[in-house]
């Protein structure tokens, strides 16, 4: 599947910057926010209140994730990193690492995003959102990948 030489760029950037942090071979990686965070910033140009409002949602709905993280898959882990953004995303601190086989994913696609839902079992449930227009095209690698069946 092809996304463009830009969308396929920043895919392979994703995983490098995971693999610099990450003790075995990453097979896939993508930038995540708070699932509404997107709209929310939309919202914060319109009105304060409202766009304060919706980022207190996805902050629930986060379920303790930063506000932007990259997630990354190896052949049985999920690994999840906060990020700081800028000219060039630099990894911050870890948020977890769960064996692939104990999370369940359920997606739901929009115009411009898709919203994950992260069951962790024990650890809670975390709903976020990855870019899928343009450049952030790629990130529906990562939706393919971890949809599939992890090792034992």
């Amino acid at each position: 599947m092809g996304f463009g030489d830009l969308a396929e760029k920043q895919y392979r950037k994703n995983v490098e910057l995971a693999q610099s942090v990450i003790p075995e071979p990453v097979i896939s990686a993508a930038m995540f926010q708070r699932a509404g965070s997107f709209g929310a910033n939309l919202w914060s140009g319109v009105s304060l209140e409202a766009g304060f409002g919706a980022n207190r949602d996805a902050k629930k709905k986060g379920g303790g994730f930063p506000p932007d993280s990259i997630i990354a898959i190896t052949a049985t882990k999920l690994y999840a990193f906060s990020v700081k953004g800028g000219l060039k995303f630099k990894i911050k601190d870890p948020v977890g690492t769960w064996d692939r086989s104990a999370v369940s994913i359920e997606t739901a696609d929009g115009k411009a995003t898709v919203q994950v839902k992260f069951d962790f079992g024990a650890d809670g449930v975390a709903i976020l959102e990855t870019q899928k227009l343009a450049a952030h095209a790629g990130n529906l690698h990562f939706l393919e990948a971890v949809a599939a069946t992890p090792a034992d």
